[in-house]
């Protein structure tokens, strides 16, 4: 069965599965690799839990991106930080319009690297507030449990896309010991973007 949401958007329902979303979302002209609400559960959350830093683990075309510079340039205290590993992926959009956006960073390099990890870790230390991690790149389960690591001060927050499908609940119960679930019915049930929180 499929789904008519609206003039591009599409969601499909085999008998008995859960709806898998086709969405076509593209602000500025690159595509994001979110639904429509998934992005639109990202935007609330940073405003809801504002964030000084959004680190975003793959990011793709950079269509989310391409929306955060528009927060670094009208919240003084926002960082960005993307991390994409294929610099054939990144729209040439998005890579002029942060170009010249100080608070804005998009690093090419492997998530996974001593480097790369150590670079964050810096990052995250030098930021006053609280940050948000959004894991959306290959391994979203491997992404949750390398980066929550680095997650230290009370009110951090960590993410993860692709929810069920690459992991599911018993996979996050790591999470709990150190985290809390944000808002369960909003980013885990519907949006389908786990939350959890830094206590």
């Amino acid at each position: 069965m499929v789904i008519r949401i609206g003039p591009n958007d599409w969601a499909v329902q085999e008998e008995g599965q859960a709806i898998r979303w086709d969405f076509r979302v593209h602000p500025f002209g690159i595509p994001i690799a979110q639904t429509w609400p998934q992005f639109f559960g990202m935007l609330a959350l940073i405003n809801r839990y504002g964030p000084h830093m959004l680190i975003e683990l793959g990011v793709d075309q950079g269509g989310l991106g391409s929306l955060m510079v528009m927060r670094n340039k009208y919240v003084p205290s926002f960082h960005f930080l993307g991390i994409e590993r294929n610099i054939g992926r990144i729209n040439p959009i998005y890579k002029q319009l942060s170009k010249d956006e100080p608070r804005h960073e998009l690093l090419y390099a492997d998530i996974y690297s001593e480097e790369t990890k150590e670079y964050v870790q810096k990052r995250i230390a030098e930021i006053s507030g609280n940050t948000a991690i959004f894991c959306d790149g290959g391994d979203k389960l491997l992404e949750l449990k390398t980066y929550s690591k680095f997650l230290k001060k009370k009110g951090d927050i960590i993410v993860g896309h692709d929810y069920p499908g690459d992991y599911d609940d018993k996979d996050l119960e790591f999470l709990l010991d150190d985290f809390e679930p944000l808002d369960e019915n909003f980013f885990k049930k519907f949006l389908r973007i786990p939350a959890f929180m830094r206590r």
